[in-house]
């Protein structure tokens, strides 16, 4: 009785590699090559593992593949897909089932490894808000995608100046670091600046986070590696004050002119004056008389940086004089909603005589019965607070009178005479 003999087959799929983009080659085996007059088929469907169909690679649908005589070898071609993802390696699969009675399925699993194409994180920084001074300022780092699990993405930050100015107004940051992890990254992660509070009257002042350096697998976007931090001032106002008189005491004759110089406290050394800052002044008071004394100034001036100066002149006359003195005040002060207090607003200045003298004459001789005789002066002196003068009368009589500093005429009688 004859016996008839079977052929059984065995069927296996290797596991291919390819980078992102490329196709992928699984090759199907029979083992061994059919023979004559035999056939033999297998089942196969694309499964996502970490690689993901149409995002990663082109899925195929549920495949029969027919083995006819003298093959042994089949290949499944899968089309990757490129994309601008950092990637760890990614899977996929495709899956043998349903093989013919002749034959049985030794690896029923083919695995597709899609390698990264050497793309990179891009990396970008987003302006802060404005923040009153003394605030945090927050700055977002984010990334283009989350990173791949088991995988870090880092940078490096670090502060710049602008208008503001560290670390007056700002904390200073040299090098720091920023981590993200698996996972992380569309999110963002953020960054905190202490801004610093003073007293100084300033306007918007800006300075700026910088991103270097960052991991082999990122980069930083292009334009978007610098972060803008803004600084507003919290309400602080100018004071003002006289800050000095010069000359003083000042002497009549010799100093014609004296400067009060007026100062602004609070003001931004950087960037100066802000705004429209002005004062008025005015003089008065004492025993100088405005006009032949000093010359009245009352008026305004206008601050160009910290200090403004106003010029009084002094008036020089031939009058023998005490100390005299007048009052230079500000009157009013105006600096917008920055104007803040008159600290020190008036100042009293001296004005010293230039060593005046008196000079004297007789002024009248009234006629009388006598004959008398007028001699020049003998003497006449200075002393003190009083002042002398004398002359000959008749018969060699010496007169004299005693003159106060009051005083602009006095006469003397005689028995004889007037003078």
């Amino acid at each position: 009785m004859d016996a008839t003999f079977t052929q059984t087959y065995e069927i296996s799929i290797d596991d291919p590699s390819v980078t992102e983009g490329g196709t992928a080659q699984f090759n199907v085996t029979v083992t061994p090559a059919v023979v004559a007059g035999d056939e033999v088929r297998v089942t196969y469907i694309s499964a996502d593992d970490t690689a993901i169909a149409a995002a990663d690679y082109t899925a195929h649908p549920s495949t029969e593949l027919i083995f006819g005589p003298t093959e042994s070898t089949k290949t499944i071609n899968v089309v990757t897909l490129d994309d601008s993802l950092y990637e760890s390696q990614e899977r996929f699969f495709i899956n043998l089932s349903s093989p013919s009675a002749n034959a049985a399925i030794t690896d029923d699993q083919g695995e597709g490894f899609i390698n990264d194409d050497g793309d990179k994180v891009a990396i970008s920084i987003g302006n802060a808000a404005p923040v009153t001074e003394g605030g945090l300022a927050v700055f977002t780092v984010s990334l283009d995608q989350n990173v791949p699990t088991g995988q870090s993405v880092s940078v490096q930050w670090a502060t710049a100046d602008d208008t503001a100015k560290q670390p007056d107004d700002y904390d200073q940051v040299l090098a720091a670091t920023l981590t993200f992890n698996g996972g992380e990254g569309l999110a963002g992660k953020t960054l905190q600046v202490q801004t610093r509070n003073d007293i100084l009257v300033e306007n918007q002042e800006r300075f700026f986070v910088n991103l270097s350096s960052p991991s082999p697998n990122a980069t930083i976007a292009v334009g978007q590696g610098e972060g803008e931090g803004w600084v507003d001032d919290d309400a602080d106002t100018y004071d003002i004050y006289i800050q000095s008189v010069s000359p003083f005491p000042a002497t009549e004759g010799t100093d014609n002119t004296v400067t009060f110089t007026l100062a602004l406290l609070n003001v931004d050394p950087t960037h100066g004056i802000i705004g429209t800052v002005q004062a008025d002044y005015a003089t008065g008071g004492g025993n100088a008389t405005p006009g032949s004394d000093y010359l009245s100034v009352p008026g305004q001036v206008t601050f160009a940086s910290d200090t403004a100066a106003v010029n009084v002149t002094i008036q020089n006359d031939a009058l023998v004089e005490d100390d005299e003195t007048f009052n230079f005040s500000i009157t009013a002060f105006d600096a917008g909603i920055r104007t803040g207090t008159i600290i020190s607003g008036s100042e009293t200045l001296t004005i010293q005589d230039d060593a005046d003298t008196y000079d004297v004459s007789i002024q009248n001789i009234y006629p009388g019965a006598c004959k008398c005789r007028p001699h020049p002066w003998r003497h006449w002196h200075r002393a003190g607070k009083l002042c002398h003068r004398g002359w000959h009368g008749h018969a060699g009589q010496r007169l004299s009178l005693r003159l106060r500093p009051d005083d602009i005429r006095q006469s003397h009688r005689d028995s004889q005479c007037d003078h």
